[in-house]
Order: C-alpha cells, then sequence, then structure tokens
C-alpha cells in the first residue's frame, strides 16, 4: 500500500509520523550492540532484521518465533560486526 498509494496525503502523512519516531530506535539498538563497532551505520543494523522479519511474515507466510529472531539477530550480529568489528 505504501508504494501504490505514495502520493496519497494520508499515506505520506502515516509515512512521516514513522520517520519522524525511526532514528531513536536504530541509534538505541547500536549503543547497546558492544558485539560492532560504534560507527556501524544504524540504519543498516536496523533494517537488515526488519526486512528479513518483514519478507519471513508478509511475502513468505512463515511464523515469526523465538527461535527465529534469536538466530536471525545472531546472524545479522555476525554479519554486520565482521564487516565493522569493534575495536
Amino acid at each position: 500500500m505504501l508504494w501504490a498509494e505514495a502520493d496519497d496525503p494520508d499515506v505520506v502523512a502515516v509515512k512521516q509520523a514513522l520517520r519522524s519516531r525511526r532514528r531513536v530506535i536504530p541509534d538505541g539498538i547500536v549503543a547497546r550492540c558492544t558485539e560492532v563497532a560504534a560507527d556501524v551505520p544504524a540504519d543498516l543494523l536496523f533494517q537488515l532484521p526488519v526486512a528479513a522479519v518483514c519478507h519471513r511474515q508478509f511475502f513468505a507466510e512463515n511464523p515469526v518465533d523465538s527461535a527465529y529472531l534469536e538466530e536471525l539477530v545472531a546472524v545479522v550480529v555476525a554479519g554486520v560486526a565482521a564487516r565493522f568489528p569493534a575495536p
């Protein structure tokens, strides 16, 4: 819907409201993640699991349970840590 109705004023308002709060969450996650360097792009660390969860839930129609989330976070953190290692 966000793509199909991207120019609709109501959809634009919803997207703007979501974006205004969106920075706080990734920055807080990165600040608590000691496995990666402090200069890792917060958006990257946040978008990877969010995209995977959205795909799993909406497109693949598979459950998003605790086991999946734990594995996903472990894989994302390991991958990002390999690219942006902690000092």
